[in-house]
């Protein structure tokens, strides 16, 4: 099965991200008896992620802000079109191609993607023991959810000796605990209401925190995050390491039996699929691994993904299979319907986690790969139909998300609705064209 989902991608069977809909057009006089509806899909339920860490820092400038920590969500939005202001206004200091860097970097990103990860790594936000940097996150957070984008925050905790500051790495183990409450407390209390989903840790097994031992740590963070929020999203998160590299694999899933025995469910289980150079081997690997993760019967997110385009090939034809490379990557896993997420890490060469996986190339032009997803997500996997009004009544079968319906009436008059298929069967949406609901 993994090796016909791998070699044959077109096989694959795609009805687990689809549904029927069954719209109901009511006018002032009751059905509507006559005319059309078009519909038209405007975002995926499915989240095409990217973490959004180059967002305003792509050619490296830089705001500076009068107040610590955040503001409230208008103040944020009004910061980030002061920021654009900004930019422009000293664009002459830069040269052409840096000047627009940035906007490129957001004008691509807004192309591809549904989803956005903002970061929240210790050493960023907590230099000092009495310091919160928020802004930054804020920044990104409300400009992703402008553009109506789900967010996440990445990570609550992550034990990694690069991203604590000093003072963390000197803390025993009571002391430590009560730092990560208040910073859970600090920034679940803030952003809890604005971001759909949290890494409330991240690779324990590989970085362990000050615990007796993984499963405590786990459960220690699980019980901190549903303390301070009732977000359905929290996402316990493994590297690639941890999951699929002996010895660390029959651990990690030693570990997710004990705290699911405790009673710990988390809402998401992560995935890292840093795959760079991919082989045949890899490819057979990374799906065992989708497939152990699957037994659990939890959501799976990939929360960072990167195909390199870098090998021995010349640049064009290393592209190229980048390009194949994640077309394959991305349709088996849209296939599977407890993935849930595929999260690229990271856009661009410039900050990709592996060597040359961005899918922009430095100067920021799209590579192949770009185009590749970009054609999967706005065409291949697209719903756009127009259907006759019969009694009241169309349907039609296309894939879940947000959708816009446009009516069109025999007296020339077209009105414009919006509606969310859901993955249910016999799901009757209902579309009100009277004059009191009239846009």
């Amino acid at each position: 099965m993994q090796e016909n989902y791998l070699m044959n991608t077109p096989s694959i069977k795609l009805n687990c991200r689809q549904a029927v809909g069954k719209l109901s057009i009511i006018g002032s006089e009751g059905p509507v008896q006559d005319g059309n509806v078009r519909v038209t899909l405007q975002k995926h339920a499915f989240h095409f992620g990217c973490n959004a860490f180059g967002w305003n820092k792509t050619n490296r400038l830089r705001h500076t802000h009068a107040q610590s920590g955040a503001s409230d969500g208008d103040q944020l939005e009004s910061d980030v079109m002061r920021i654009r202001r900004r930019i422009k206004k000293h664009a002459e200091a830069y040269d052409l191609r840096t000047r627009g860097d940035d906007w490129e970097y957001v004008q691509r990103f807004l192309e591809l993607f549904n989803f956005a990860v903002v970061p929240f790594y210790e050493n960023a936000v907590q230099p000092n023991s009495d310091t919160f940097r928020l802004h930054r996150a804020s920044q990104i957070a409300a400009w992703a959810k402008h553009n109506g984008m789900t967010v996440k925050g990445h990570p609550l905790l992550f034990h990694h000796k690069g991203w604590l500051p000093d003072w963390m790495l000197q803390l025993n183990e009571q002391e430590y605990w009560e730092t990560m409450e208040q910073r859970y407390k600090t920034l679940l209390e803030h952003f809890g209401h604005k971001l759909a989903y949290w890494d409330f840790i991240n690779e324990p097994m590989g970085h362990p925190t000050p615990a007796p031992n993984v499963s405590e740590s786990v459960c220690r963070a699980h019980e901190l995050a549903r303390r301070y929020t009732n977000c359905h999203g929290l996402t316990l998160n493994f590297s690639q390491t941890e999951v699929a590299r002996a010895p660390w694999h029959p651990q990690t899933f030693k570990m997710i039996d004990e705290i699911l025995d405790r009673g710990v469910r988390p809402d998401v289980l992560g995935v890292q699929a840093h795959l760079g150079r991919i082989t045949e081997q890899g490819w057979d690997q990374f799906c065992s691994t989708i497939e152990k993760f699957k037994s659990y019967g939890l959501p799976i997110h990939i929360t960072e993904s990167t195909l390199s385009s870098g090998n021995d090939l010349p640049q064009e034809l290393s592209e190229q299979k980048q390009a194949q490379d994640l077309e394959k990557f991305y349709t088996y896993l849209f296939a599977q319907p407890l993935v849930k997420a595929v999260i690229w890490w990271d856009l661009t060469d410039r900050h990709s986690f592996c060597l040359i996986g961005g899918l922009l190339r430095h100067d920021l032009s799209p590579k192949p790969a770009f185009q590749s997803l970009r054609r999967l997500v706005y065409e291949t996997w697209h719903t756009d139909e127009t259907m006759k009004i019969i009694n009241g009544q169309a349907s039609f079968t296309g894939y879940t998300g947000r959708y816009d319906a446009c009516i069109e009436l025999p007296n020339g008059l077209s009105l414009l609705r919006s509606f969310d298929l859901n993955p249910q069967d016999d799901q009757v949406i209902e579309l009100d064209i009277r004059p009191a609901h009239t846009l």
